[in-house]
């Protein structure tokens, strides 16, 4: 669903491939340009210096500095870089590591590997560049690390709404558990559920709520987390929480079924830029932006017994 593309600096001076490269990066496109190594940007400035086309360059520049603002397009490799040896070989040793390495066309591979492409391949179709923005798969241990750690890894705050969650049962405990372990720390993780009542029961007070969510979610939390548990009822135009999805700074997902672990049909969608940005800007931090829904009650869930409960005695009155 996202891939990763090592690009050797060189390939800047190909005008029409790296321009196609840039404009299909974005996580709603489910690609990302791997930073390798984390110099990547500086070393590609310095080959744009010596584009000999004064008209080239500039539009080479424009596209890296595209590359180097939007955080959406990028992400870190991670990986070791010997600077004594060329771009392509130290790529060579991290092959497996990247969906496709991209290198200048009169560049010459020491190894034979399908991972490997000549710049000017970016102008056909090619099935390294294709991507499913759609996925079906079964809800069972480890999927979420396969299927969203390229996305939650690229921030430290990810926030998640799924408005049947229920702390009380150990599959949604053991699915929250995989994204938290997921998102690069100190992380913070925010997760909004429904406070609207179900099956004709009574809506918990917040103070039955609060010790819920600590007896059964303080063991997600340490020294490097921290997780918040918000609830939301119908909002004015009598509308309730029902759509299930994750975003960070930079994209997001829908899921069909939400986030528990239980062994279901589910289904991951990517989210494009335009509605990841408006979820996050209303739900990403407190004090939450949200208008559509009428806000409940926030519940930190903290190693502080006493910092939790001075929050949601604050909010519920």
């Amino acid at each position: 669903m996202l891939k990763r593309y090592a690009l050797d600096p060189d390939v800047v001076a190909d005008g029409m491939a790296f321009a196609a490269f840039v404009g299909g990066l974005g996580v709603e496109h489910g690609r990302l340009m791997a930073e390798f190594p984390r110099t990547w940007i500086r070393m590609a400035f310095e080959r744009a210096r010596s584009i000999p086309s004064m008209r080239q360059q500039k539009r080479a520049e424009i596209l890296l500095e595209r590359l180097r603002t939007e955080a959406q397009l990028k992400c870190r490799a991670g990986l070791e870089f010997d600077g004594e040896e060329p771009w392509l070989t130290n790529a060579e040793c991290h092959v497996d590591e990247f969906d496709a390495v991209i290198h200048p066309d009169d560049a010459e591979p020491s190894i034979v590997s399908e991972r490997l492409y000549p710049a000017t391949s970016l102008l056909e179709d090619q099935s390294y560049w294709q991507v499913n923005r759609h996925e079906n798969f079964t809800a069972k241990a480890g999927v979420y690390l396969g299927l969203l750690e390229p996305l939650a890894c690229l921030r430290s705050s990810v926030s998640i709404m799924d408005p049947y969650f229920e702390p009380r049962r150990d599959e949604f405990v053991k699915g929250l558990s995989e994204i938290v372990s997921l998102v690069k720390t100190p992380r913070s993780v925010v997760v909004h559920a429904s406070a609207e009542p179900r099956d004709g029961a009574p809506t918990e007070s917040s103070a039955q709520w609060e010790d819920v969510c600590r007896e059964h979610l303080g063991a997600l939390v340490d020294a490097d987390t921290n997780l918040t548990i918000v609830r939301w009822l119908r909002g004015a135009s009598g509308s309730r929480p029902h759509a299930r999805w994750l975003v960070t700074p930079v994209g997001g997902v829908f899921l069909d079924r939400g986030f528990a672990l239980d062994n279901r049909g589910n289904a991951v969608t990517l989210m494009d830029a335009v509605e990841a940005a408006r979820l996050w800007e209303a739900y990403g931090t407190a004090p939450f932006a949200s208008n559509e829904f009428e806000l409940r009650e926030i519940v930190p869930i903290t190693t502080s017994l006493s910092s939790s409960s001075a929050t949601v005695r604050e909010l519920s009155g």
